[in-house]
């Protein structure tokens, strides 16, 4: 081979190598821009940071588990809580009074925004069994002389079911749920608070609203003795607080009116509710698979049933309480 054709052939292999290279360095960036696979669905269930609460013996007991096809009151709940459109946050806090409170709008908004017509559902009440307790009368302070108190750590609704029972499920996937759209809300209304029982979202919002416009130093005591206080002066505006950590419960009190108290239960989900003045509870939205669901009071302890949920299933589970 002539030199002149050995120079030509090096080049060639040269200009060869050169251009995989290039190509290569080429692919690799590339690749870079392309979006992770997606991971698959999580199989197993894990469950959130909650300790154990109420080392009481339970008075609550669940009863079987049936499906069942929803009445038409429960079913018009549904698509009233389904609606796809949510009213801004101004409409949504009317103006308020002394006395007044914003609650009852602001548990209507966030159901609405929770809900999700692809999951399962549960139904259910909180019946009480035996005789209520009579409701004790507390002695107020001087700027609440004009209220009458009475205790509410027992409150038996007409039908006979029991109101304030905080129902949740535990064992649900750690998936990034969905904040609701506005703030939690637990009013100083009367001298005592509005609601008795609350539940909402970890990292999500709770204010304090003082409809009363006297002074309160109000102590949030987790069941390991933490606390966090906070003071809401008279004319100030809703104090906004954030809490985190997963806890059932929080207890609310506050030092300058020894006899008011409520529960906050904080959860990483959406799926809890809190039984009102007709007793039931409605769960929807939720993933299927296997979990647990609690129910918990104040004075009766907790209630536990297993269930296990498909798409789009609707399951009725009752809890009863008795008095010990």
């Amino acid at each position: 081979m002539k030199p002149s054709e050995r120079i030509l052939s090096y080049c060639a292999i040269i200009i060869t190598l050169i251009a995989i290279t290039i190509w290569l360095q080429f692919m690799r960036a590339e690749s870079k821009l392309l979006p992770p696979a997606p991971l698959p669905h999580p199989v197993v269930q894990s469950k959130p940071v909650v300790k154990k609460r109420n080392t009481m013996p339970s008075a609550a007991v669940a009863t079987p588990i049936r499906q069942v096809n929803l009445p038409a009151s429960i079913q018009a709940r549904l698509v009233k809580a389904s609606a796809p459109a949510v009213p801004d946050r101004a409409s949504q806090i009317p103006r308020t009074t002394p006395g007044s409170s914003r609650v009852a709008t602001r548990v209507t908004t966030q159901a609405a925004a929770l809900v999700d017509t692809r999951g399962a559902t549960i139904i259910g009440q909180a019946a009480f069994f035996g005789t209520p307790p009579p409701r004790a009368k507390f002695q107020p302070s001087q700027d609440c002389i004009e209220q009458t108190l009475l205790t509410e750590d027992v409150l038996v609704n007409a039908n006979g079911t029991l109101r304030n029972v905080f129902v949740y499920l535990d064992g649900m996937p750690t998936n990034a749920y969905a904040m609701p759209p506005l703030p939690a809300a637990v009013d100083l209304a009367g001298c005592r608070f509005e609601p008795h029982v609350l539940g909402m979202q970890s990292g999500q919002l709770v204010e304090f609203n003082n409809s009363d416009r006297n002074r309160y130093s109000l102590q949030l005591t987790r069941p390991d003795g933490r606390k966090h206080q906070l003071t809401i002066e008279p004319t100030r505006d809703p104090l906004p607080w954030t809490l985190v950590i997963p806890t059932v419960m929080y207890r609310v009190t506050d030092d300058y009116h020894p006899w008011m108290s409520a529960y906050v239960g904080v959860l990483p989900h959406p799926f809890f509710r809190v039984t009102q003045e007709d007793g039931t509870y409605i769960i929807t939205g939720i993933p299927p698979g296997q979990y647990s669901l609690i129910a918990w009071h104040e004075t009766y302890g907790v209630g536990t049933q297993q269930v296990i949920l498909t798409e789009r299933e609707t399951k009725e589970i009752n809890f009863e309480f008795r008095p010990r």
